[in-house]
C-alpha cells in the first residue's frame, strides 16, 4: 500500500502543476471523468451502463468543435475489457488502480485546461444522502463542494476563466440541495446537475458503455471477507469490549467467557470487525440498533458470506472458508421500513439463513426487566436492558420511523466475584438524546451490583 501513497502524491502534484500552468481555459476542449462505486452482485452492470449513457448524452457538447463519437472510438482503440474489478482508466496518461484517488481525480479534472467538463458518478449510493459508496469509504456531495470551493478560490484571481461543469449523479439524496441551494457556488463555475439528454444516439457510445459495463465485477463475499490465515479459534477469557473504526457508522463487539455480542457492523462492506470475528467459532448474538447505511453494510457482507458458504461444496478446500456460526439476531424491521434497501436486503439474507430476527421493545408502564443473555455459575451474568423503543408510544410520532424503532440498549456484565467491577456499556443507536435520557431513568438503582451481591431481581 506504500506505492498508493506515492502515486497519490504524484497525481496531486500533477494536478497543482496543471492548475498553475494554465491561465486560460480553452473553450473548445472537453474533459470527461467517470467514477463507478460499489456494485451489487446481480444485474447491476446494465444499470450502470444506462447511467453512463444518460450522463454522456446530457452533456451539451458542440459536436462541430468536438466530435465526441470520434473521441470515443479513439478511446476504444486503446482499451479493451481484459480486466475485471476496480481500475481507473485515463486516456491521456497512465492507468491507475487505486480507487482511493477519487477526490484527487476530481480535482485533476477541474484543473485541466478544458472549459467544458463532465463528471459521471455511478454505482450504489446511500438512500438518504445520495453518497456514492465504495467498498471502503464514499464520495459525498459535501466532498465535491469542498473540491469546487478550493478550485474556486484558486481561480478567483482569474475572473475571465469560466468552467462549465455538468454533473451526472444519483437522482436521490442531497446533491442538488448541497451544491445549488445551500450557499450556491460563486465565481468561475457554471454547474448543471442531471440535465436532460440533448445529444443523439452514437454508435461508439454503445460500444463504450458495453466496454465499461463488461469490466464491472462485484467483489466476491470471500474477497470482501477473506478467511483467516491461521488455524484455530480465539478464546476470550475476560470481559472485553472492542470499538471498531467503522467509517461513518458504529460497530462494537462485546465478549465474556462463553458469550459474544456484535453490535452493528459499520458503514463499509469490507467489515471492520471481520479481522477479529473470523477467528471465533461462534457469534452468539447480533444487535442491530437501527436501519441505516452507517451500521448495516458490514453485517450485510457477513450475512452474504454466510449465504455464499451454503452454496459451496463440502470438500476440504471449502472448509477453510467457513465463517463463525451465527446465533440470534435482534433487529427491529417493521413492514413500513422494509422498503428501505438496506433493511430489505438484511431481512432477505436472514430468511435465506433461516434466522428469524427478534424485535426489541420495552413495554410501557411496567417495571423494566433485563433480558439475561448469558449466565454461568462461578463466572457471571450478562444482562441486556432495553431502554428504547417503548411500545405503544403515541406522543413521539413526529419523529422519523427509523428513530422511533431505533434500539438503545444497556449491556451489564455482573461478575460472580464480588471484588470484580461491574461492566456497563450503553449502545444508544439513533435514539434522540432527550428520549434516551428520559427512558434511562427507569433503569433499576441496583443494576450495577455484582451477581454475588444481588439476592433478588431488581425493579424500578
Amino acid at each position: 500500500m506504500a506505492s498508493s501513497r506515492v502515486l497519490e502524491r504524484e497525481v496531486q502534484e500533477e494536478a497543482r502543476r496543471v492548475a498553475t500552468a494554465n491561465l486560460d481555459f480553452c473553450l473548445h476542449k472537453y474533459s470527461l471523468l467517470i467514477i463507478i462505486g460499489r456494485t451489487a452482485r446481480l444485474r447491476h452492470s446494465e444499470h450502470i451502463s444506462r447511467e453512463i449513457e444518460r450522463g454522456i448524452r446530457s452533456w451539451d457538447v458542440d459536436l462541430k468543435s468536438c466530435n465526441l463519437n470520434l473521441y470515443l472510438q479513439e478511446f476504444l482503440s486503446h482499451h479493451t475489457a481484459s480486466f475485471k474489478g476496480r481500475k481507473c482508466l485515463r486516456h491521456c496518461t497512465r492507468v491507475l488502480i487505486f480507487p482511493s484517488l477519487c477526490p484527487v481525480q476530481v480535482f485533476a479534472l477541474l484543473s485541466r485546461e478544458s472549459a467544458h467538463k463532465l463528471l459521471i458518478l455511478a454505482g450504489l449510493s446511500e438512500e438518504e444522502s445520495g453518497d456514492v459508496l465504495f467498498n471502503k469509504g464514499l464520495f459525498s456531495p459535501h466532498q465535491l463542494k469542498q473540491i469546487l470551493t478550493e478550485q474556486e478560490s484558486s481561480a478567483s484571481s482569474l475572473p475571465h476563466n469560466r468552467i462549465h461543469l455538468t454533473l451526472s449523479c444519483p437522482n436521490i439524496g442531497q446533491w442538488r440541495k448541497t451544491l445549488l441551494e445551500n450557499q450556491p457556488l460563486q465565481g468561475p463555475f457554471t454547474l448543471h446537475i442531471n440535465p436532460p439528454e440533448v445529444l443523439p444516439a452514437m454508435e461508439a457510445l454503445g460500444e463504450f458503455t458495453s466496454l465499461i459495463s463488461g469490466t464491472i465485477c462485484a467483489s466476491s463475499p470471500f474477497d470482501l471477507l477473506p478467511p483467516p490465515t491461521t488455524v484455530g479459534f480465539l478464546k476470550l477469557s475476560r470481559p472485553c469490549c472492542y470499538v471498531f473504526p467503522a467509517g461513518r457508522g458504529d460497530c462494537a463487539f462485546f465478549a465474556v467467557n462463553g458469550f459474544t455480542v456484535l453490535v452493528d457492523g459499520g458503514s463499509d462492506s469490507q467489515a471492520c470487525f471481520w479481522k477479529l470475528v473470523r477467528h471465533l467459532d461462534r457469534v452468539d448474538a447480533v444487535l442491530l440498533t437501527h436501519i441505516g447505511t452507517e451500521n448495516l453494510p458490514g453485517v450485510i457482507s457477513f450475512l452474504d458470506r454466510k449465504v455464499a458458504e451454503q452454496e459451496l461444496r463440502t470438500d476440504d478446500s471449502s472448509k477453510r472458508l467457513i465463517s463463525p456460526e451465527l446465533g440470534v439476531v435482534f433487529f427491529n424491521g417493521p413492514s413500513r421500513l422494509q422498503v428501505e434497501q438496506q433493511a430489505a436486503l438484511t431481512l432477505q439474507l436472514l430468511k435465506k439463513l433461516d434466522i428469524r430476527p427478534q424485535p426489541m421493545f420495552r413495554p410501557q408502564g411496567v417495571p423494566i426487566e433485563p433480558l439475561t443473555l448469558f449466565q454461568k455459575m462461578g463466572v457471571g451474568q450478562l444482562d441486556l436492558y432495553i431502554l428504547n423503543p417503548v411500545s405503544s408510544t403515541s406522543k413521539s410520532q413526529t419523529l422519523p420511523l427509523t428513530a422511533l424503532t431505533s434500539v438503545s440498549a444497556l449491556l451489564v456484565w455482573h461478575p460472580a466475584c464480588p471484588h470484580e467491577k461491574v461492566v456497563r456499556v450503553l449502545f444508544p443507536g439513533i435514539t434522540p438524546q432527550a428520549k434516551l435520557l428520559v427512558n434511562a431513568g427507569v433503569v433499576p438503582a441496583d443494576f450495577g451490583q455484582t451477581a454475588g451481591a444481588r439476592n433478588h431481581r431488581p425493579g424500578i
